[in-house]
Formats: C-alpha cells, sequence, structure tokens
C-alpha cells in the first residue's frame, strides 16, 4: 500500500504506461506492414511461437496465420498456445464439419465438449 502513500506518484506512473502503450498505436505503425513497430511485433509473435511448437512443426505450421500481422485480431495470452499441447486437446482443420467424440469426462460422470471456432 506504499503507492497509495503517494498518490500523486502512482498516477504519473499510470499515465508514463499508458501513454507509452498508446505510443505504439499512434497513426496506425503496428498494423502499416514495413513499420519498426509492426515488424517488432510480428517477430516477437513468431518468436513466440517457434519456442511453443518447437517439439510439433505440424501444430507450428497450423496455428501460424498467413496473413500480415495485426490483419486480424491477435491471441495476446500465454496459456491459449500452451493449452493446444496438452494430451486431451485435439486441433482440427479448418472446414472440419464433423467433430469427434467425448474426450474427456466430468468429476460428475458427463462427457463434455468444447469447441474452438
Amino acid at each position: 500500500m506504499r503507492m497509495l502513500a503517494r498518490p500523486l506518484r502512482y498516477r504519473l506512473k499510470r499515465y508514463r504506461t499508458f501513454i507509452g502503450f498508446e505510443r505504439t498505436q499512434w497513426g496506425g505503425a503496428v498494423y502499416r506492414t514495413g513499420s519498426a513497430i509492426h515488424e517488432a511485433g510480428e517477430a516477437a509473435a513468431r518468436k513466440y511461437i517457434d519456442a511453443t511448437f518447437q517439439d510439433r512443426p505440424d501444430l507450428k505450421q497450423a496455428v501460424t496465420p498467413n496473413y500480415v500481422f495485426s490483419g486480424k485480431r491477435r491471441v495476446v495470452s500465454d496459456d491459449f498456445y500452451p493449452a493446444l499441447l496438452r494430451e486431451n486437446v485435439e486441433l482440427s482443420p479448418p472446414g472440419s464439419t464433423t467433430s469427434p467424440a467425448p474426450a474427456s469426462s466430468t468429476p460428475t460422470g458427463s462427457n463434455e465438449r468444447l469447441t474452438c471456432w
């Protein structure tokens, strides 16, 4: 609670953090192919995918987008991709029309399945 003892300092720190983030968005640089911010973001995203799926090239290929960085909504999560590596998770190819049988049971004995599109 030390920060609350100095509310002005705390507020200035929050403004600096906010402005620092907002500066990356000014002028749409993160969406402009070839800008330094765009290139850095794409490099960081690809590095994270490479590190997460180093032992699974099939998943790496499946989750690596074939469009420009920030062309669509980015996945900003540090546990989404690792969840795909779990044994009870199956990644179906795009265009699948049928879903596999439920693979897990709840403690009450009912089968449940989660489908993400």
